[in-house]
């Protein structure tokens, strides 16, 4: 009897194991961010998950890049706490490819205010190549003193960013 399908977690090609390598990966801010502008800035990651599998992170070199070492489609999640300190204004954050193409679906926004603490978080899906990077960017929409001194974007784990290929 030939068998095709997933058994036990396994998936069966006439009646053999079919390869599969898994790709996911997660990474994350440990410290608040500062001095966000009204352009883009890269938010850098200063952690990751302890098993990026097939997902390169390098705290040290390039923190804000992370690579996706196969080609595929892939599901990429993110979230960002942010704080609105003492004046109204609007937060944004979005995703962009090897530095420079924004990927449509990935941007966020909200307007805030003062006071206010709140979550910008989003999930869409992007064909990725090998060793194409993914960075996290975001900006506020007015610039007074306290976007270059205060804590714009929060907390302990100020943002973090989830990574899973779903397809070739």
């Amino acid at each position: 009897m030939t068998k095709t399908g997933i058994e036990n977690n396994t998936l069966l090609v006439n009646d053999a194991v079919a390869g599969f390598e898994p790709v996911f990966g997660m990474v994350y801010r440990t410290a608040t961010t500062t001095g966000i502008s009204t352009t883009f800035v890269n938010a850098e990651f200063t952690a990751g998950q302890v098993e990026l599998n097939n997902i390169t992170h390098d705290t040290g070199s390039n923190p804000e890049r992370v690579y996706v070492d196969l080609a595929g489609v892939y599901e990429v999640s993110y979230k960002l706490n942010c704080i609105a300190d003492t004046d109204p204004h609007t937060n944004f954050a979005r995703v962009i490819k090897n530095g420079s193409t924004e990927i449509i679906g990935s941007e966020v926004g909200q307007a805030a205010s003062g006071g206010w603490a709140f979550m910008l978080s989003t999930t869409f899906i992007t064909r990725l190549a090998a060793n194409d990077y993914l960075t996290l960017q975001m900006k506020v929409d007015a610039l007074t003193s306290q976007y270059n001194a205060g804590a714009v974007f929060d907390t302990a784990v100020s943002c973090q960013m989830y990574i899973k290929k779903i397809t070739d």
